[in-house]
């Protein structure tokens, strides 16, 4: 009983559903068009869209002339944005001088469809007869089920014969019009795609990048791309290690930035800079070894970010024109007078083990070492972010914000690691709702910290705070933004 109930609400709220969805209307600006004969004629039609989303259909267009004589028609399928469309309607031409009906129909999917009627088209020998015709008013459709004749009486002769074999044949034309239109529409995207990965393949800037990941032993791994952002990512793999190399390309590339967990070799002018140098050999000698490495580029300048003891530190570069314009070291925290604070507290609880054996009491103990010693939670690198942004380091606040998301990603829906971008939102590609507004985030924040794209701080707030209350679970961040 309780399945035939369920069954029962579902199948009305499949109709409700059915019922609510938006229509279609068509709309020509004149009702009556006038072209010389030996010429291709057209006209154009607004297609109003109120679904609110893509409606995917077929559109008929059918030319009789008057008095009978041979008809035409064309059948193709169309993708109708929401709102306002236009749409090009081709009437071919004619030979000799003659006065067509046309009539212009959009069916829906769904099995709703808008009838334009009431249009004539004149085909005469000279330009100034095209002038002498009255053009009339707007003309616009009227709903109809797809299929539905309206009630007309055909016309004699030739001109009803071919409006019943326009009848006859119109299922079949509209399905496979509309599956042309469906398999158009992915070509079209795949090869908009393809495009924009060759394009930014071939640009300098990533194909250094390129090349130096194949130096190190990384080989490709895999591409994609958004053709309506200019955003591309490719992959690279190295054994269990991972890179990526994303941008944005336009008519020209905007950046190219290159990500990877592993210590990639440092280029030879900065490997040459004293001040390098004199902050590696610092880092070295407190035994910190090196991380992440990030760079990224512009036409005008690059920024070099190489990562020390995990992201203990980071010494970030500027090079352009071939040299280097500026190092900084940058310190997320004392790194050794935590490290004997550990040790101090490893010593006293090792005593503690070998005074009094186990016990609850040391059960906790190591609990709370392990808690000391656990990584940042998302959170705490979010805040670590705002006091950067405070402190005037932009470009690492930006970073640390992605870096957040990312970390938040991977403990909610992977193993904890850390993710490249892109790996966070494979995880977040199984229909997860958040999922477009994180990418929105994390692509807002590589054009700051990587395009050096300016920012403020009323942006940089409002990022912030919208990733801190989707970090608490806030269920209207599972939205997009």
């Amino acid at each position: 009983m309780i399945r035939k109930v369920l069954l029962l609400l579902l199948l009305l709220l499949a109709a409700v559903q059915a019922c609510s969805a938006g229509e279609v209307s068509l709309t020509a600006a004149e009702s009556e068009y006038t072209f010389q004969v030996g010429t291709q004629a057209g006209i154009e039609v607004a297609a109003a869209n109120t679904a609110g989303a893509e409606t995917r259909g077929t559109l008929t267009v059918a030319l009789r002339p008057e008095g009978g004589g041979s008809g035409r028609t064309q059948v193709r399928g169309v993708v109708l944005g929401p709102g306002t469309t236009k749409v090009p309607v081709a009437l071919g031409t004619f030979d000799v001088p003659a006065t067509c009906s046309l009539e212009i129909t959009f069916a829906s999917a769904d099995g709703k469809a808008a009838a334009l009627r009431g249009i004539t088209v004149h085909f005469v020998e000279e330009v100034e007869q095209a002038g002498e015709k009255e053009t009339g008013g707007p003309v616009s459709s009227v709903p109809e089920t797809a299929g539905q004749t309206g009630g007309r009486s055909p016309p004699s002769g030739r001109g009803g014969t071919t409006d019943r074999e326009i009848q006859a044949g119109q299922a079949a034309q509209d399905a496979a019009a509309l599956k042309e239109a469906l398999l158009g529409e992915t070509n079209r995207k795949k090869e908009a795609e393809n495009d924009l990965l060759d394009r930014a393949q071939s640009d300098t800037l990533v194909r250094d990048f390129d090349r130096m990941l194949r130096a190190e032993g990384f080989a490709p791994a895999g591409r994609s791309a958004d053709p309506d952002s200019g955003a591309f990512s490719l992959a690279y793999r190295r054994g269990g290690e991972e890179a990526e190399v994303r941008g944005v390309m336009g008519e020209t590339l905007a950046y190219a930035a290159l990500e990877t967990g592993a210590p990639l070799r440092v280029p030879a002018v900065l490997e040459e800079n004293a001040t390098f140098e004199d902050y590696a050999a610092t880092l070295t000698g407190e035994g910190l070894s090196r991380g992440r490495t990030v760079i990224n580029a512009t036409r005008e300048q690059s920024t070099i970010a190489l990562a020390w003891g995990g992201e203990a530190a980071w010494v970030n570069a500027t090079v352009a024109g071939g040299a280097v314009t500026g190092v900084t070291l940058h310190r997320h925290l004392n790194w050794l007078p935590l490290a004997a604070l550990m040790a101090a507290l490893v010593a006293v609880l090792a005593a503690a083990l070998r005074a009094g054996g186990p016990s609850e009491r040391s059960g906790q103990g190591e609990e709370k070492e392990r808690e000391d010693t656990a990584p940042p939670s998302p959170a705490a690198i979010l805040a670590r972010a705002r006091e950067e942004f405070g402190n005037g380091e932009t470009t690492l606040a930006y970073r640390s914000a992605a870096r957040a998301l990312r970390v938040q990603v991977s403990q909610t829906h992977g193993r904890g690691t850390e993710l490249t971008d892109e790996e966070a939102l494979e995880l977040l590609a199984g229909g997860d709702a958040a999922a477009p507004w994180v990418r929105d985030a994390l692509q807002t924040c590589s054009r700051v910290a990587f395009a050096g794209r300016p920012t403020s701080e009323e942006e940089f707030a409002t990022l912030t705070d919208r990733i801190g209350r989707h970090l608490g679970g806030r269920d209207e961040f599972n939205r997009s933004i």
